[in-house]
């Protein structure tokens, strides 16, 4: 079953909505954008993999709001973005899951910040199911070392849509072709970003994302060594952790003094003489076998 495509001029925003038998959460987040009054600006896209829970109830009721929807069996969350993807008109695209909600009024700001930059990202407040709230800014620079470790909201970040044209999400992973997709954007492509310090939307921390820790780092890691190189991976895994041994910072903060400095080189050079005495040893004995 599917709805209509719309025939309109391009929208400036298209939000991407996929459910799978989550009736009360697409309930949840229809009603959040619904409730941003901005259609003129805005379309809402619903995927739904065939609930039957009382999610196609849900479409129906609200269908006047969508610009295009289906409800039919897909091949995982990333296969349901791209087609959500597929039948996208915006200049950008804003991915919010069945579940996840945006803040009241938030969309008539962020529209007149979506101004050509190619990845547009906000803050995010973490949900649990008992209604514990949590706050995330992230940073405004995106380096590397960041990206390598950690992610920003996928709710809270706007695509441009010309990004998906080349490749879009990898349907062969579960949990995080959204970050791989950024990574490479971000890192190996160096497209423009840009941080807004306002909390786009709410993010429920019962997604198989937040409940699947094992297995978003196995496939992380796998992503990492294919895109760079397991030697590459490797090297990096080490350059982080030597750059956050607490020793490091510890021998940072003292080497200013200088009366301390003078212990330490002391120290320095007794630790290379005794690696140099059991070298010579070591050597000896090899030469008597």
């Amino acid at each position: 079953m599917q709805g209509k495509d719309t025939q309109e001029t391009m929208k400036k925003l298209s939000i991407i909505t996929i459910n799978y038998n989550n009736k009360s959460g697409l309930e949840q987040t229809i009603k959040s954008v619904v409730n941003q009054n901005a259609e003129k600006h805005t379309e809402h896209i619903i995927i739904d993999g065939g609930s039957n829970d009382g999610s196609l109830d849900v479409i129906d009721e609200n269908k006047e709001h969508f610009s295009y929807w289906c409800s039919e069996k897909d091949n995982g969350i990333y296969h349901a973005m791209n087609k959500g993807v597929a039948h996208a008109t915006g200049e950008y695209l804003l991915f919010l899951n069945s579940g996840d909600f945006l803040e009241p009024e938030v969309i008539a700001t962020v529209l007149n910040e979506l101004t050509g930059t190619d990845i547009i990202y906000g803050d995010i407040i973490f949900q649990t199911t008992n209604g514990e709230r949590q706050t995330m800014v992230y940073p405004d620079t995106l380096s590397t070392e960041y990206m390598f470790f950690k992610a920003i909201g996928h709710p809270a970040t706007f695509f441009r849509r010309s990004l998906f044209q080349r490749y879009a999400y990898n349907e062969s992973l579960k949990i995080v072709s959204d970050w791989e997709f950024l990574f490479k954007k971000i890192i190996m492509e160096s497209h423009s970003t840009r941080h807004i310090p306002l909390f786009i939307s709410t993010f429920m921390t019962d997604g198989i994302s937040s409940t699947s820790g094992d297995l978003c780092d196995q496939e992380r890691r796998e992503c990492l060594t294919r895109l760079l190189s397991p030697a590459i991976y490797q090297e990096m895994c080490s350059l982080y952790e030597f750059k956050h041994n607490p020793y490091i910072s510890l021998f940072s903060e003292i080497g200013d003094k200088p009366h301390i400095r003078r212990h330490i080189r002391k120290y320095i050079r007794f630790l290379l003489s005794v690696n140099h005495i059991a070298g010579l040893l070591y050597k000896r004995k090899s030469k008597k076998r």
